[in-house]
């Protein structure tokens, strides 16, 4: 009889690159649950009381929130992603970069106020 055992991605997860096109084909997907994994992954793949030392935050806490079973608590999540050296990089869904950076002088601004003007021609004809 062949012996197999579990599947875990954490060791194939070998290099930083292989890391972060993990964690972010997981972001990409949107499901709270698979980004929790993902960093449990690469949590597990770098060594978690490593990870706990960086975040302050139990290596228990760690295993339950990035485990996949539940989505970790916000907190957890950026204290995860600082600690691997990541950044979120917000973008619209069409992958445009936005026009015009926002600060609170463009989102504070006040609209100008425009003239409307007649038409100086005439649409359509009667007879």
């Amino acid at each position: 009889m062949v012996k197999t055992k579990p599947f875990d991605a954490a060791e194939f997860l070998t290099n930083d690159a292989e890391m972060l096109a993990y964690i972010q084909a997981a972001l990409e997907d949107g499901d709270p649950l698979l980004v929790a994994a993902a960093l449990g992954d690469v949590a597990r793949a770098r060594g978690m009381a490593d990870l706990a030392r960086k975040t302050g935050l139990s290596r228990e806490s760690l295993y339950k929130g990035l485990s996949g079973e539940s989505a970790p608590t916000t907190t957890t999540f950026f204290k995860v992603v600082e600690a691997f050296g990541l950044r979120l990089d917000i973008r619209a869904k069409d992958s445009s970069p936005p026009r015009k950076p926002f600060t609170r002088k463009t989102v504070q601004a006040k609209p100008k106020k425009t003239t409307l003007r007649p038409h100086s021609r005439t649409v359509g004809a009667h007879a």
